[in-house]
């Protein structure tokens, strides 16, 4: 008798095999560096997802910070002496001392940061301008107070272009200050940064990070209420334009009844004439029979007569 001895058994399983017809989906092999890691030919391409979209959007977007010295009697004209520019990221793009055109009087160092050994490598102002408008050409300028910027530049921007974080009451309202009242750079970064700034006089690479960090709190709802308005602004070519058919169809039929009146015989002239008069004849009539029955039969005084008293 053969003893039961316990007799190990591999069983390989069989490949399902796929019906007739059936596509294999192809896997690729994935350009991370990773060895063994695939994925299936439909996951290969994804499309961007949101925030990489922000971020091609927000190359548009630049913060701009200039430093002014004093020029003329006692410095009481406003000079351009640095100017930087940033990008949405914090990145410095631009920053460079400028020579003002005119001598400078007073150099506001406690103000503005500059000293007389910066002018020594400074460009000429005219250079400075032609660059900075290159560089701010068909972007997003944010700035704060930003038109006293453009104004020692000496060149402006388009206003839908240009985002002023002193004058956005949305800022001031989420920083707990009123609304319409103009507050310092200094203390919105203190209150909603959490960033002290300005300690060591003022650094306009430094003025413009916390520009652009101050506007990057609010600058989806901030957009999102310049659309709002651009579309509200804009007006509805197909609303005027039946006001226009309307107006046109009024005056023509203003005019038809003299012009056939002028292309009448004479004698249809006088039938038109008698046929008025009678109309008018029989309007009196029916009044003066409406206020005969308003005024005498609701009165009693036709009633009394009717019945003899």
């Amino acid at each position: 008798m053969p003893s039961k001895a316990t007799q190990s058994v591999s069983f390989t399983p069989k490949k399902r095999q796929r019906p007739f017809g059936e596509e294999q989906t192809p896997k690729k092999q994935l350009l991370n560096g990773k060895s063994g890691s695939t994925c299936s030919a439909d996951q290969s391409v994804r499309p961007p997802t949101e925030p990489q979209k922000n971020c091609n959007n927000n190359d548009r977007y630049l913060a701009m910070d200039c430093e002014m010295v004093g020029c003329g009697p006692r410095g009481s004209i406003s000079a351009l002496a640095r100017c930087s520019i940033v990008s949405h990221s914090g990145q410095t793009v631009y920053d460079k001392y400028v020579k003002p055109q005119q001598p400078i009087t007073d150099y506001r160092t406690p103000y503005s940061g500059i000293r007389p050994h910066h002018m020594a490598q400074a460009i000429p102002f005219t250079q400075a301008q032609e660059e900075v408008r290159k560089i701010l050409q068909n972007k997003v300028v944010i700035g704060h107070a930003v038109y006293n910027d453009f104004k020692a530049l000496g060149f402006s921007h388009p206003r839908e272009m240009t985002r002023d974080t002193s004058r956005y009451p949305a800022l001031n309202l989420h920083g707990g200050f009123p609304a319409r009242s103009p507050v310092s750079l200094k203390r919105l970064s203190r209150s909603l940064l959490g960033r002290t700034i300005q300690q060591r006089g003022h650094s306009s690479v430094e003025d413009a990070r916390a520009t652009m960090a101050l506007y990057k709190l609010v600058q989806h709802r901030w957009e999102e209420e310049l659309k709002r308005k651009l579309l509200s602004e804009t007006p509805d070519s197909s609303s005027s334009s039946p006001r226009k058919n309307t107006q046109s169809q009024k005056t023509t039929t203003s005019t038809t009844p003299s012009q056939n009146r002028m292309s009448m015989s004479p004698e249809s002239r006088k039938n038109d004439s008698n046929s008025k008069a009678q109309c008018s004849k029989k309007m009196v009539k029916t009044r003066s029979i409406q206020n005969f029955l308003s005024d005498q039969y609701w009165s009693g005084e036709f009633l009394n007569v009717n019945q003899g008293l």
